[in-house]
């Protein structure tokens, strides 16, 4: 939500608003409070920054009857050999939690988020899907290694081969409506490797499946990057301790340095 209209006020209203991140009631109850406040649009009509993925996590949950956060952790973090994410600091490992910061307009750094004090030091009631994970760049490169390799990462496999495709990303249910991207699974994709205004690759590696996705790209409210491309068998990641995301324009940089990087 994007503070644009008169339903993102609903969602942010301090009473019967909805707030994955810091409520103190239940996954449940937070839904609940979700329903009673109207849609942007109607579903595949427009594409718009939500709380969807969040409301995904409860739905795990429901068709599980496990908690969320211990379905994630079970099925999916541990498998991959993720061992430093989860929804909160174990204290064994609080002094190795990094802090935030915000800028100013002169560039001068604010702590948002102070690593002794923070609310990621102890486990939380709300763990959503949208949100709310700690980890490392370690963890995050196998996560993009488990992408690359189609759903499969050290002999487990998470994800069928269809679901990291991209064929249909011009679907009016799926796309941003911007040069062949779209959202799926979590993550943003891309279906061509050439975007206006970036340098980028428009070839493809030899033998590399065409059908599948060209880019898969994942930010988070911090100025963080996860880029993966099959194609070129490549992965990187980004890490910082800033908020927003948009605090240094650098996203769109750091696409561009790692295809010049690229030399065969």
């Amino acid at each position: 939500m994007m503070e644009t209209n008169a339903v993102d006020a609903m969602y942010r209203a301090k009473e019967g608003g909805v707030d994955f991140q810091t409520s103190t009631g239940t996954l449940k109850s937070v839904v609940e409070n979700l329903t009673k406040i109207p849609l942007i649009a109607q579903p595949g009509k427009a594409w718009n920054y939500s709380v969807s993925t969040d409301v995904l996590g409860y739905l795990v949950e429901v068709i599980s009857g496990v908690p969320f956060e211990k379905y994630l952790l079970e099925k999916v973090i541990k498998p991959l050999g993720m061992i430093d994410t989860d929804f909160h600091v174990p204290a064994e490992k609080h002094e190795r939690f990094a802090a935030n910061y915000s800028a100013d307009t002169g560039g001068k750094l604010k702590l948002l988020d102070d690593p002794g004090k923070s609310r990621y030091l102890a486990p939380r009631t709300v763990n959503s899907g949208g949100g709310g994970l700690v980890s490392t760049a370690s963890d995050y490169l196998r996560f993009c290694k488990f992408m690359l390799n189609k759903g499969e990462l050290d002999g487990v496999r998470l994800l069928g081969q269809e679901d990291g495709r991209a064929d249909d990303v011009q679907s009016p249910e799926r796309r941003h409506g911007r040069h062949g991207r779209a959202a799926l699974l979590g993550v943003d994709l891309s279906r061509h490797r050439l975007w206006p205004g970036l340098l980028g690759h428009a070839r493809s590696r030899q033998g590399a499946d065409p059908g599948h996705c060209r880019r898969i790209r994942l930010g988070r409210r911090r100025l963080d990057r996860l880029l993966c491309d099959p194609a070129e068998d490549m992965a990187v990641v980004m890490m910082t301790q800033l908020m927003p995301s948009s605090t240094y324009p650098i996203r769109r940089e750091l696409r561009v340095l790692s295809y010049q990087a690229i030399v065969d």
